[in-house]
Parts: C-alpha cells; sequence; structure tokens
C-alpha cells in the first residue's frame, strides 16, 4: 500500500496521491494565488497575507508546503507588475522583498531563471530608479569591479558584470525572386528565397561587436570589453532607443547598444528610464 503524499493517509497499490485529494490541492492552490497576487497588489503586509494563506491551508486540511509554490508565484507576479509600473519607494521595497522571503522564494533560487521569476531583482531596480529621481545615491558595491578611471563628481550607480555591445549594420543579402520562404535576417527584416531571377538588397541588424562589463555613473556610461573601451557623456545622448532587453545610445548616427545578461529578465524598461532620468538631471 502507498500513502498519499498530500493528506498523508493509506492509497491503493503503486498509488501515491489520491484523486480526490489532487483534485482538492489544485482549488486550495488556486484560492491562495488569488489571495496572494491580489493582496500584493493592494498593499497588504506579510504577516496579513500568511494569515489569509493558512486559513486557506487549515480550512483544506493541507500543509503550507503544498501550497508554498503557487503562493511565490503569486507574489513574484504582483511584485514584478508593480516594480515596472512605477518606482518604488523604500517603504515598498521593503513590503515586498519582507513577502518575497516570508514566503520562501529562496527555497526556489536555482530555479527562478528557469521559472522566470524575477520579482526580486525587478523591486530592487525599481527602487534604483526611485533613489536617483529623488537625488539618492544608491548603495554601489566596488568589489570585484571593472576599476574604470572616473571623473570628478561622478557617482557610480549600477555596474553590469556581462554585457554585449552591439552596432547597427547594413549587410547585402543575395535574393532569389518572391513566393518563396521567407527567412528573419534581425532587426525586423526579412528576405525571400524563390526560383526565379536572383538581386541583391541591403538590410540593417545588430551585430555583436564585444562582451564586457558597463557601469553607469550620474554623469556617463562606461563600457569595457576584451576589444573595446568607451565612455560616453550622457549631457551628449541625442537621444535613448528602448528594447525589451537592451537599451540604445545615440550621440549621433544609429545608436550604440547595449544588451545586459541578466539570465532571461528583460530590463530594457530599466536601464532605458534610468539613463533618461540622469541625463534630465544633468540638462535641468
Amino acid at each position: 500500500m502507498g500513502v498519499c503524499h498530500l493528506c498523508r493517509e493509506k492509497t491503493g497499490w503503486f498509488q501515491d496521491t489520491h484523486l480526490a485529494c489532487v483534485e482538492r490541492a489544485t482549488v486550495a492552490r488556486g484560492q491562495a494565488e488569488v489571495v496572494v497576487g491580489k493582496g500584493v497588489l493592494e498593499g497588504k503586509a506579510y504577516l496579513d497575507l500568511e494569515a489569509e494563506v493558512n486559513a486557506i491551508a487549515a480550512e483544506t486540511k493541507f500543509s503550507f508546503e503544498t501550497l508554498r509554490e503557487a503562493v511565490v508565484q503569486a507574489a513574484d507576479s504582483a511584485a514584478s507588475q508593480l516594480a515596472v509600473k512605477s518606482p518604488l519607494p523604500e517603504v515598498e521595497l521593503t513590503r515586498l522583498v519582507r513577502i518575497l522571503q516570508g514566503f520562501g522564494v529562496q527555497s526556489f533560487e536555482a530555479e527562478l531563471a528557469q521559472r522566470r521569476w524575477f520579482g526580486m531583482a525587478l523591486v530592487g531596480m525599481s527602487h534604483i530608479l526611485w533613489q536617483v529621481l529623488h537625488d539618492i545615491a544608491p548603495y554601489f558595491d566596488e568589489s570585484g569591479r571593472m576599476q574604470f578611471n572616473l571623473q570628478s563628481g561622478e557617482v557610480p550607480i549600477i555596474a553590469s558584470g556581462k554585457v554585449t555591445f552591439a552596432e547597427e549594420r547594413s549587410v547585402s543579402i543575395h535574393t532569389r525572386g518572391h513566393g518563396g520562404l521567407s527567412i528573419p535576417v534581425g532587426g525586423g527584416c526579412y528576405y525571400h528565397l524563390g526560383l526565379t531571377q536572383g538581386q541583391t538588397e541591403r538590410v540593417s541588424g545588430l551585430q555583436a561587436i564585444d562582451v564586457g562589463e558597463m557601469l553607469i555613473t550620474n554623469q556617463a556610461l562606461y563600457f569595457g570589453g576584451q576589444q573595446k573601451t568607451l565612455r560616453m557623456s550622457l549631457k551628449d545622448v541625442i537621444r535613448y532607443q528602448p528594447y525589451v532587453d537592451a537599451v540604445g545610445v545615440c550621440e549621433s548616427g544609429s545608436p550604440r547598444v547595449f544588451v545586459p545578461d541578466y539570465r532571461g529578465m528583460d530590463t530594457g524598461w530599466f536601464f532605458y528610464n534610468l539613463l533618461t532620468a540622469l541625463t534630465s538631471k544633468l540638462t535641468q
């Protein structure tokens, strides 16, 4: 005889769960997910949310562990929404971190990137934006960082250890007519493979130039790679180009694009808004 891992009572041979228990657990997880997700968005504190989840666990006679994954999923999703919606002040940062830690997001640490649970990192980035907008220098850990020679008055804001530096380049593509297969070549461009008379077309796309570290200060953006090192003064930037996972910096002509590697997390919103805010303060 087996033992149901949900209710801890005996099951039939070669079974580890009761079908009824699986169905009840699914309902309980759904209830907990709704309660936590809604509560986080409404500004509830961790202790209040914990009490509500424990009440669901007691009513359904399941342990908190049975509900944990659904609870963390809901808390992470709601925290991420709030982080991207607007810069988070310290009190809100503290509340969200307490909720995520309290429900045990650290127990899924090895799986966060795979699950795309980036709430903790996103709320941290959102708070950095709030600090910059309120003229507060964010905490910066210089240990293990590439040492750039900063100018007088420069304050480091954030560094990214693995960043791809790319530039927009045009390339020649030899095509064969129409009615064939459309192949993406990057930058939203396509060309066709067919059987009619060939021709040459010019298309544009991003070409990786180097990989290295990026540092953003209150005055400039630094990049140091194996082949390329540069400093871009923020006051000389004409515009910033937002990407989902990158930011383009235009001094003149085509943008130089920086793509930070955050294990699949989309950070374009953060770097675009950060650089825009810093540049705005320089030009006030």
